[in-house]
């Protein structure tokens, strides 16, 4: 049987690692089981396996929904949006957004994800445009570039980007007249 104590960098086997990630955000759907899920998931954020990573970013994301929200979420979520892999960035901006939903945020947090409005990766572009949404609406977090940055998005190849942009645009204006 694997523990949550299997999520660290001292265990070799990855498939393990994957695997308790898994079990947490399997206890966190089904069981709502998520008292114990936050310390697994930030170390998993941090592993060295994209897949891990991949696994834990969407169960922060998750941990958040269900309004499991703790300000010590954020900064590891801000660095896991530089991620080499675009999936892991798109799950942490998603992640931060649900965080907003609960007031959480940061400059630090806005900045990374204005960052993310120029991925190559149209999945990433759009879901970073709404978390910036969420955070002006929600945290009452933004910035007049941000907004700049979000409206030449609506010029965007992607439809997916495009109503990213669409949603997050009312908010962010919002935001700024306050």
């Amino acid at each position: 049987m694997l523990t949550r104590g299997d999520v660290t960098t001292e265990n070799d086997d990855e498939g393990m690692r994957l695997v308790s990630v898994l079990d947490i955000c399997e206890s966190l759907l089904i069981d709502g089981d998520h008292a114990n899920a936050e310390r697994p998931l930030l170390t998993a954020l941090a592993d060295e396996s994209v897949v891990v990573r991949r696994q834990a970013s969407w169960g922060l994301g998750k941990l958040a929904q269900v309004k499991h929200r703790e300000a010590r979420m954020v900064d590891p979520l801000v660095n896991a949006l530089g991620d080499s892999d675009e999936e892991v960035a798109e799950n942490s901006a998603w992640a931060l957004g649900e965080l907003a939903g609960g007031g959480l945020g940061s400059i630090d947090a806005l900045e990374a994800l204005e960052t993310l409005l120029s991925s190559p990766e149209a999945h990433t572009r759009g879901m970073a445009a709404w978390a910036l949404g969420r955070m002006a609406e929600r945290a009452g977090l933004c910035q007049p570039q941000v907004l700049e940055a979000i409206e030449a998005l609506l010029d965007d190849h992607s439809e997916y980007v495009v109503k990213g942009a669409e949603w997050a645009l009312p908010r962010v204006r919002s935001c700024l007249r306050e």
